[in-house]
């Protein structure tokens, strides 16, 4: 991806940070940008499932912009269990076809 394709996703709400990461994208990433596509596509904020993002709160190894769509994805059922998210570690195809055919439920 250009800068540019970078920067527009950003702007549209779709990713949660500026980074130019443009060879891969983090699990964390990913699920933030398939959350935000759900609320797009309904048209309505996801109410944060609040036992998750306390859960959250006290892992460093996920980002700080991130906690907050990690703990949406689990309360609409995009993922199950917010402790094996490994969220600096590249997602797969299969992982993201699956997130991706989850928002589309």
């Amino acid at each position: 991806m250009t800068a540019k394709e970078m920067t527009t996703i950003f702007r549209a709400g779709l990713k949660e940070d500026e980074s130019q990461s443009a060879t891969t994208v983090t699990r964390e990433e990913a699920i933030t940008m398939f959350v935000r596509a759900y609320e797009i596509r309904n048209g309505d904020s996801i109410e944060v499932d609040i036992a998750s993002y306390n859960q959250l709160l006290g892992d460093s190894s996920i980002g700080a912009s991130y906690k907050t769509s990690l703990a949406k994805a689990k309360s609409i059922g995009l993922i199950s269990d917010i402790t094996t998210i490994r969220p600096k570690e590249a997602i797969k195809y299969g992982e993201a076809f699956a997130l991706w055919a989850r928002t589309l439920q």
